[in-house]
């Protein structure tokens, strides 16, 4: 593809430094000279029988003064196009020239050819460009002397354009572009680093630009073995990798990188803008766009990689198998200020975790695609996440925000996972894997599919740990508009909120076959919807409810509250109030084997009967209390563990202390006091001690003084 201008005079810039550094290596030895001499180039002035000591007698070729300078020289080149082969110790046309740095020499580029101090070059206007195209015949049509893609490279160019190696710590790049090097070689290191080829290097490289750079691994830039190699103010543009790293690669190295952007590069493996191997890299403020790669997009990270990268963006970048902005393999990354935008690709769409435990702070996955995993795709990864922001996240099949599978056991910290959306698990999709999630909120998350579900949150087979968490406004077509279990999940939720999800199948929570076992301490259903079971819906489990609230939650046919079917919850301090249905059980259904255990439970305020039987339902209690009578109470008479057709006296539902919203028994209600024999949770919903008086209360809520009360429910 073509770059625009303001990149093409970047790339230049880039090219013409790196140039003059790589003839530094590759020069042979000369006689020592006193340090701190100055060397001018000028392409277009200079002359091969000039001493190269001023701008009026400057050299010819950049090769004149890298053959000369010796430690702590300089060399100030002019603003022109300048090939590895001229001037210097190689042949014409010889694929071998190559420009290449010194320990102690520094080349500048982006000189008009007048100037007297360093700081009045202007590397924008005044493009040094360092070409590999030795046979001068590569495609030229807009007459920049750059190649903007590698369609340019016409015939046998450069292997590498610069070169630094050995102990080049001290070598100094600035300035330049580097354009058009072909690293097409079938042996190493003839098959690395078309622009830049570094090995055993630690030059530090600055204010260069690398456009259409060819290579088997590292198209713009190699670096192999290099100890500490820094790379400050560079662009990538449109350089190309057979294998990995189509603009740069990294193999048992360690590099610096600070303010630099890749774009529009490719690689046939691995890393389209930067692959990097078994190495220690420290990025600060990066931009990566239109990369592509079968694996890592704009980057990859394999072999025990460790990368700590700070402010940065990767936005629309392609993977065709994974990890459409970044794909980390065996690898620890460090991520902290990202944004992930319009990446896409099969699998993690934003990013593919593989065998890998990366650090992620504050950082933003929004409106990335994939098939599994829009935002996020890990597979037997641990990741840990905090102060995240995943949004309008998508995924044709699971997982729109995040897919976790294969004991991806994520930790998920202070964070907001909305507007995202997949055929099951619209926020979230767990498969064999427990992640924990602590300060969550999944906002309007949808499940489109027909026969799946879990607008917020689908877990086959697996048992999430919730603290402090929200499912709001969640959809899903089928089942489980906040969260659908199946299949063995058992999930553990403590001070959780399900408020104004919907579903086909339980609105609030689905839990479906394979005895789903489901645990849930302080948690409220509030304004949830579906046909059957608008807070909860249960076929074939068996969930544990502690201190559970459940508050106007309707369901178009059986199940306000909650709908039971083969299924036997165990309800302990669990309220029912003012949940609706149009049939019967506005507030608990149970059929086909539905035996809930209800256990110091409120029943009350139920459109269309607080508790009801169906064919093969069947009820038991201990301490429970049911406003309705009759056939509205399951069938239960008083003094057989029921008290019925009385009222429990709530409040509204409101803030009384504690994570979750609940209702508060009144001063009078025949709730107070009522468990005579003390079996009650050691705390209420608020997470108030129980008993407060000589025996526990029925309901999820403890009867305090509001006066008493108020400041421990501040404190918690």
């Amino acid at each position: 593809m073509k770059i625009n201008c303001w990149l093409q005079v970047c790339l230049r810039l880039a090219a013409v430094l790196f140039l003059l550094a790589a003839m530094l290596g590759s020069a042979p030895r000369h006689p020592v000279r006193a340090a701190g001499t100055r060397y001018y180039v000028r392409g277009n002035g200079g002359s091969v029988s000039n001493s190269g000591l001023s701008w009026n007698d400057a050299f010819k070729y950049l090769q004149q003064a890298l053959t000369v300078a010796n430690s702590g020289d300089e060399i100030w080149v002019a603003a022109g196009v300048y090939y590895p082969d001229d001037g210097g110790p190689y042949p014409s046309d010889s694929r071998n020239a190559t420009f290449t740095l010194e320990d102690g020499v520094a080349i500048y580029g982006g000189f008009a050819g007048t100037e007297t101090l360093l700081s009045q070059r202007n590397f924008t206007v005044n493009l040094t460009i360092l070409s590999g195209d030795v046979d001068n015949n590569d495609f030229n049509g807009d007459g920049n002397f750059i190649a903007e893609s590698i369609a340019d490279i016409v015939g046998s160019n450069a292997y590498h354009v610069v070169t630094t190696s050995g102990n080049a710590s001290t070598a100094i790049l600035d300035g330049l572009v580097i354009t058009a090097g072909k690293a097409d070689g079938n042996t190493d290191p003839l098959n690395k680093g078309g622009g830049v080829y570094a090995y055993q290097s630690s030059a530090t490289l600055r204010n260069l630009a690398f456009s259409a750079n060819y290579a088997g691994s590292g198209g713009g830039l190699a670096g192999v073995d290099c100890p500490a190699l820094s790379l400050t103010k560079a662009d990538f543009v449109n350089n190309y990798a057979l294998f990995e790293g189509g603009g740069l690669a990294l193999i048992n190295s360690t590099l610096t990188l600070t303010n630099v952007m890749l774009g529009g590069n490719e690689a046939g493996s691995s890393g389209g803008g930067m692959d990097n191997s078994n190495s220690t890299i420290s990025i600060n403020n990066a931009i990566f766009t239109d990369n592509l790669a079968p694996l890592g997009g704009a980057m990859a990270n394999r072999f025990n990689t460790r990368l700590d990268l700070v402010n940065g963006t990767f936005s629309s970048n392609y993977a065709s198998s994974g990890g459409g902005g970044m794909y980390n393999q065996n690898s620890r990354p460090t991520l902290s200020n990202l944004t992930f935008t319009d990446n896409r690709s099969p699998v993690g769409g934003g990013m593919y975790n593989l065998n890998s435990n990366p650090t992620l702070l504050f950082n933003t996955f929004r409106d990335n695609q994939a098939d599994f995993g829009g935002g996020l795709s890990n597979d037997n990864s641990r990741p840990v996440i905090q102060f995240g922001l995943f949004e309008g996240n998508y995924a044709s099949d699971k997982g729109g925000a995040v897919h976790n599978l294969n004991g991806s056991n994520l930790s998920l910290l202070s964070s907001t996972v909305r507007n995202n959306q997949a055929a099951a698990g619209g926020g979230m999709y767990n498969y064999l894997s427990n992640p924990d999630l602590t300060n969550v909120d999944f906002q309007n998350n949808r499940a489109d599919s027909a026969s799946l579900g879990g607008g917020g949150m689908y877990n086959y087979s697996s048992s999430p740990v919730l603290s402090r968490v929200t499912f709001n406004g969640n959809t899903a077509s089928n089942a489980g508009g906040g969260m659908y279990n199946y299949l063995g999940s058992h999930p553990q939720l403590t001070d959780v909120t399900f408020s104004g999800n919907t579903a086909q199948n339980g609105g609030g929570m689905r839990n479906h076959s394979g005895n789903n076992q489901p645990e849930l301490n302080r948690v409220t259903f509030v304004g949830n919807e579906a046909a059957f079971g608008g807070g909860m819906s249960n076929d074939n489990s068996a969930p544990r409810l502690t201190n559970v609230t459940f508050s106007g939650n309707y369901a178009s046919h059986f199940g306000g509250g909650m709908m039971n079917y083969q299924s036997s919850p165990l309800l302990w301090n669990v309220t029912f109030y003012q949940n609706a249905s149009e049939d019967p059980g506005g507030g608990l259904y149970n059929s086909n084997g539905g035996l809930p255990f209800l256990r110091n439970v409120i029943l009350a305020g139920s459109v269309n009967g607080d508790c009801v039987n169906g064919p093969g339902g069947v009820v038991a209690g201990e301490y429970t209390l049911v406003q309705d009578s009759g056939v509205n109470a399951c069938g239960a008479v008083n003094g057989f563990g029921f008290t019925v057709g009385v009222n429990p006296e709530l409040g509204p539902l409101a803030s009384n202390g504690g994570f979750t919203q609940t209702h508060a028994l009144l001063k009078d209600s025949p709730a107070i006091d009522a468990v005579l024999n003390n079996n009650c949770p050691n705390e209420d919903q608020r997470g108030v001690t129980r008993p407060q008086k000589a025996y526990c209360d029925v309901g999820a809520v403890e009867y305090t003084d509001p006066l008493l009360v108020f400041l421990p429910l501040v404190r918690k």
